[in-house]
């Protein structure tokens, strides 16, 4: 059973949403003393995952499910463990770190709220009948 077209298309957007979020993590990551917005970008991208993932479920699931990753990411690098698998295989560092910062908390929160009022605020935008936004968009030439 194919899934219907506005589905579809939620799904798509967020892929792109993804592939986007991705590179421009990987670009930010290259930049010296970036450390915080590619943790906040690692958050975004977390959260637009899950919601790629789980497209049932609420902007609240998502937003849970990817800070919880961030988090739980987080403390497992007090562990060490992370670091023990960054040296066999060097591009695990870019998944999971190496070394708990406890401002990276900071920076997945910031980075897992603000993704999650942008989909609150594109779900409301495109919940408007097509009509009443093209309406809202134009000016009105007496004004």
């Amino acid at each position: 059973m194919t899934p219907p077209p506005r589905g579809r298309a939620v799904r798509q957007r967020t892929a792109v949403a993804l592939l986007l979020v991705v590179g421009l993590g990987l670009a930010v990551s290259r930049v010296p003393g970036a450390g915080f917005a590619g943790d906040v970008l690692y958050a975004v991208m977390a959260v637009v995952l899950a919601r790629l993932l789980l497209p049932g479920r609420s902007w609240r699931w998502h937003t849970a499910l990817g800070w919880g990753w961030c988090v739980a990411v987080e403390f497992l690098q007090a562990t060490g463990i992370p670091a023990t698998i960054a040296a066999a295989v060097p591009a695990a560092r870019l998944v999971l770190g190496t070394t708990f910062v406890p401002v990276d908390l900071v920076a997945y929160t910031v980075g897992a709220l603000g993704c999650a009022a942008v989909i609150v605020r594109s779900s409301r935008w495109s919940s408007v009948p097509r009509a009443w936004r093209r309406s809202a968009e134009q000016v009105d030439p007496r004004h």
